[in-house]
């Protein structure tokens, strides 16, 4: 074909290849551009959350990171395992959540013995209690509270500081353990008021209430699960609570800041992950708990263990491992306390 038709349509076509390759250009920028859809964050979580605790099944932890997982499957829409790991005064627990992958599938439950108590009772850890974790959330509180037998010439509490004042060293008290929060409580509380006292080690509460009751012992701090049903069946009298507020389980009981000892002692129990953790992440687990922590039937649960609801933000959590390491360090400074 010739003459301007011809040329016409020639013009046409090189305009249309023009187009075309520009076109492939233009998406092939656009390819360079964009990330592989393999890189997108996938929405968290896509399959079961371990959460780590560091001590045996049974005890107050164990029983708290069950409530909290329980609620947090319901919340997530993927399992909340409890993976206890055992041994070491919680060492071992500890240290493989510190060592895990930072990517929200492996929690700890952590407690003011991992966190506040060992880095002063042991020379040297295998993880830092503050640089390889990942700060969530505080969960809950338990105080420690006063007690003593019917039985015990002291029944309230000024008169057992001056009673245990005037005994000079013949009173004992008894913990679940060396550098416990038992023991280490009863340190702060006799450095506090002049008493002298001769710490009673034990593997656990348990025994030490049976020799407490028993007339072995003189007085403990335990914490308030175990203590409750014997204070309120009249076995055990309790004179004062560790905590700032009263124990809603024991409203009866003063604290001891009431009394005019400026002393404020609690077991508390944080969820945390491995340093690194990716922000979104840790701030959904936040949020998430934070709404578990709110819900007046797991606030009751809390109650009947003796604990009260914390929660918070992350920056609460670190402030409150610093403070009690501070006043941790200090009391097994003083009592010479080290490892069983």
């Amino acid at each position: 074909m010739s003459g301007p038709g011809a040329s016409h349509q020639r013009q046409r076509r090189r305009y249309a290849l023009l187009n075309i390759a520009a076109g492939g250009v233009l998406a092939l920028v656009i390819c360079t551009l964009m990330p592989p859809r393999s890189s997108y964050a996938q929405p968290y979580p896509v399959r079961p959350v371990r959460m780590l605790v560091a001590v045996a099944p049974g005890g107050g932890t164990d029983i708290i990171a069950r409530l909290i997982a329980a609620r947090l499957t319901e919340s997530l829409g993927q399992t909340v395992v409890v993976d206890n790991r055992s041994g070491g005064s919680s060492i071992i627990g500890t240290t493989i959540a510190a060592k895990a992958s930072p990517d929200g599938y492996t929690l700890l439950l952590a407690s003011n013995a991992s966190h506040a108590i060992n880095p002063g009772l042991f020379r040297e850890l295998p993880y830092d209690p503050i640089k390889d974790f990942t700060p969530i959330v505080n969960v809950a509180g338990v105080p420690t509270a006063l007690v003593v037998t019917p039985a015990f010439p002291a029944q309230n509490l000024k008169d057992f500081i001056a009673y245990g004042i005037a005994q000079n060293g013949k009173l004992n008290h008894g913990s679940s353990g060396t550098g416990g929060t038992g023991h280490l409580t009863a340190e702060i509380f006799k450095a506090a008021t002049g008493i002298r006292a001769v710490h009673v080690p034990y593997k656990s509460d348990g025994p030490a209430l049976v020799d407490l009751l028993g007339g072995q012992l003189s007085f403990m701090f335990p914490n308030m699960p175990p203590i409750v049903s014997y204070v309120k069946a009249g076995r055990l009298h309790a004179l004062a609570v560790t905590s700032a507020r009263r124990s809603p389980i024991l409203p009866d009981v003063p604290t001891l800041i009431e009394r005019g000892i400026n002393m404020e002692i609690i077991g508390w129990y944080s969820v945390m992950g491995p340093a690194g953790m990716p922000t979104p992440v840790a701030t959904r687990l936040n949020s998430e708990i934070n709404k578990i922590l709110v819900q007046p039937e797991f606030i009751e649960r809390l109650m009947s263990l003796g604990a009260t609801a914390m929660g918070g933000t992350p920056e609460q959590v670190v402030a409150l491992i610093k403070s009690d390491m501070a006043k941790y360090a200090k009391a097994i400074r003083d009592s010479g306390a080290r490892p069983d």
